[in-house]
């Protein structure tokens, strides 16, 4: 029909072009606005490795797969609003494939239109994993952000070869009504470069991705769905369980488990943020994920051992554990909406490491006649203890400053440094920097997104004080 072809790029059918009824478009492409392109080349997550150190028999074949793959065609990944996952080759910048999954598939009826008000659809970045489920395969995970709640799959183990029949699943909130709108992005393991939020784990080694409950999810999206509680939940999608990935139908308690978090009062309106899960055993499974909250709370997940029949809330085998809350010095709580770094200490203890901040509605942007509250940048010590408090925490202090230099595309960031570790005095169960300065371009100031570990344990932090003006784009970091 002729909205299909308009969908697909063709505009003889818009107004001013003939006798066109359909809206003029400035782009055949929509707009792009939460999403980055991710870029996928051949396999290398180095898992053969693993099996030189003694994980064991599912890692096996995996030199055989990247060799197999090592040079398929380079691929750019991204979502926009007008309906699509689009698929880039890297190289020359041409279209290799665009899929529009089941979730927005209705919304699209309204593109075409002259009455069309914006609207989003897959708005968020995808992330890709290689994983073996009854054969290696690259699957690419794509939230829909804001478009609708949850997320889908596709297998783009071979870019020039995708059709209809290699979207592997959706997972919306038709099958969890804990689901909410899921944005953000993990983080990547520094040797093997897989997300942080996909494994193997538990004593079947199944491969699943762990992902946040995401956000609003008691609000009723277009179905009329919403949560009951508006709790912070972990998703748990087990794809061990369905020959090359395949989901045909969610199933809670068998290859889909909601494992809400314990705070009494934690909902309504909360969600959890990416996790960031850690294999300590060193056998190649995911046994710990720790996530923050939009309340301030940071979670440790504990994966090591589900029992088989486990269900869809908490069970005696999955140990939920609040580490800590993030309040500021006026107890005001501090979301966290940034996946946490993970550090392993020299006493073979573990590190989380995050700021706080949300950007996430105009709300967000606007002063409230006291002004905006502090954020901070935070690094917990995973110690086995009770819950850390702030008092609990070293104060770090700024001992050096470089100014950000110019303006538009040549402006260069400023940085500040902070004490070192080594520095501290005193026994701490972590530490923290509140974002206080003075300056009036650094008001409101907020961590929106991941930190950066660096060889030798130095972390690096980006922040960004958005303009309070709700219709600017216009902000400093």
């Amino acid at each position: 029909s002729d909205r299909v072809q308009f969908l697909r790029g063709v505009r003889t059918e818009e107004i001013g072009t003939g006798a066109g009824t359909f809206r003029k478009r400035s782009s055949a492409l929509g707009d792009i606005v939460n999403s980055s392109a991710t870029f996928v080349a051949g396999p290398n997550a180095t898992y053969d490795n693993l099996i030189k150190f003694g994980a064991d028999i599912p890692f096996q074949g995996y030199g055989a797969f990247a060799e197999t793959y090592k040079a398929r065609t380079k691929m750019l990944y991204f979502g926009a609003n007008d309906g699509m996952l689009h698929g880039v080759d890297a190289g020359d910048g041409k279209e290799k494939f665009a899929f529009i999954p089941g979730a927005v598939l209705a919304k699209t009826r309204s593109l075409p239109e002259l009455t069309y008000a914006h609207a989003t659809f897959v708005d968020a970045t995808p992330f890709a994993a290689d994983i073996k489920a009854d054969e290696w395969r690259t699957l690419l995970f794509a939230p829909f952000g804001t478009g609708a709640k949850g997320l889908f799959a596709i297998d783009v183990t071979n870019p020039d070869n995708v059709t209809a029949n290699n979207s592997v699943w959706e997972l919306t909130s038709a099958a969890t009504p804990e689901l909410g709108y899921i944005v953000g992005t993990p983080l990547r393991h520094p040797v093997t470069g897989v997300p942080r939020n996909v494994g193997r784990y538990g004593a079947a080694g199944n491969w699943a991705v762990f992902l946040p409950n995401g956000y609003n999810s008691d609000y009723p999206d277009e179905n009329g769905i919403r949560s009951a509680t508006g709790n912070a939940s972990l998703i748990v999608a087990d794809l061990g369980t369905s020959a090359g990935a395949n989901v045909a139908t969610w199933t809670l308690g068998s290859n889909l488990h909601v494992i809400p978090t314990t705070a009494a009062g934690d909902g309504p309106h909360n969600g959890l943020s990416m996790p960031t899960g850690v294999d300590i055993n060193g056998d190649g499974r995911i046994d710990v994920l720790y996530a923050g909250d939009l309340k301030g709370n940071l979670w440790k997940f504990e994966m090591t051992n589900p029992a088989a029949n486990w269900t869809s809330r908490p069970i005696g085998s999955v140990q939920v554990k609040l580490l800590f809350k993030a309040v500021n010095q006026s107890g005001d709580a501090q979301a966290i909406t940034v996946a946490p770094s993970v550090l392993r200490m020299a006493d073979g203890k573990y590190m989380v490491i995050f700021g706080t901040g949300r950007l996430l509605t105009t709300q967000d942007k606007t002063r409230p006649p006291t002004g905006f509250p502090k954020q901070s940048l935070y690094g917990i010590i995973d110690d086995g203890g009770a819950t850390t408090t702030r008092a609990q925490l070293f104060a770090q202090h700024i001992v050096q400053t470089t100014a950000a230099t110019g303006t538009g595309p040549t402006a260069v960031a400023g940085s500040r440094f902070t004490d070192a570790v080594a520095n501290q005095t005193g026994t701490y169960r972590g530490w923290r920097m509140d974002l206080d300065s003075t300056l009036a371009q650094d008001e409101g100031e907020r961590v929106i997104s991941n930190p950066v570990l660096l060889p030798g344990g130095a972390v690096v932090f980006s922040t960004a004080a958005p303009s309070i003006d709700a219709c600017s784009q216009v902000g400093t970091g």
